[in-house]
């Protein structure tokens, strides 16, 4: 495996005052935060920095990867026209057409 890159958006701290080379659960820093949770395979803490509250994930890299991909794809959606979607599972699957959610 290779060397792991740290890639920051612009607007976000760098996080290079977190214990890294620690296990999550044994974090002891001051930028620790409690948050609500939900149910999760994989330690998750929260940190306060100046520019707002940051979930830290500690995921095996295929994981890691997947997530970063998925996050981004929420963060910069491509553009996309959601009606010309509908109407293409409408046609792919004409026998759920009565169950297609009309677009407002």
């Amino acid at each position: 495996m290779g060397t792991p890159t740290l890639v920051i958006r612009p607007g976000n701290p760098d996080f290079l005052d977190l214990p890294r080379d620690s296990p999550l659960p044994d974090w002891q820093t001051g930028r620790l935060v409690e948050m609500p949770t939900g149910i999760h395979r994989h330690p998750v803490v929260f940190v306060a920095y100046d520019e707002g509250v940051f979930a830290v994930k500690e995921l095996p890299a295929r994981l890691a990867e997947s997530e970063y991909n998925a996050l981004r794809l929420v963060a910069d959606p491509p553009d996309r026209e959601p009606r010309r979607a509908s109407a293409e599972a409408v046609d792919r699957f004409p026998q759920r057409a009565g169950a297609a959610v009309e677009d407002a």
